[in-house]
Formats: C-alpha cells, sequence, structure tokens
C-alpha cells in the first residue's frame, strides 16, 4: 500500500505531494487525513496522508516511519 503525503515544508502543498510506502505493520491503522512521520532529506518530518493508493506512482519509495496520531486531523 502507498500513501499520498503532503510534507511539512515551505513549498506549495498541493503541487509537492510525496509519495511513501505503508509498511505492513501500519496497513490497519492508516487512514486519509493522519499525521504521520516521514524520511524527507537527511532529515525526518512530519507530515499528512492525502490519499492511499495500492499502487505507487514513482519508482523509488521510502516508509512512513510511524503515525503520529490514529484520529485523522484533517478533513478529506
Amino acid at each position: 500500500m502507498y500513501a499520498d503525503i503532503v510534507v511539512d515544508t515551505y513549498t506549495d502543498p498541493w503541487t509537492n505531494r510525496f509519495t511513501y510506502s505503508v509498511p505492513p505493520e501500519l496497513f490497519l491503522d492508516i487512514k486519509v487525513g493522519q499525521e504521520v512521520t516521514v524520511p524527507f532529506g537527511k532529515r525526518t518530518t512530519r507530515g499528512w496522508v492525502i490519499a492511499l493508493s495500492k499502487t505507487k506512482k514513482v519508482e523509488y519509495v521510502k516508509d512512513i516511519i510511524k503515525i503520529n496520531w490514529l484520529i485523522p486531523v484533517l478533513l478529506p
């Protein structure tokens, strides 16, 4: 499973979505709107899940590190 994530950066969130892999241990808990921690460059940062899919849109993806809040913090 894959997630499109808007990462907490200084760029436009609607044009800079990033695809991350959802590790198997998070399959049952991941939902659109949740805040997650992801690797971004040489650091980790928070991001928000804006879409889930079964196919990846890019060749290379990194894994989501953890779900910060089980309850979605953003509305669809």
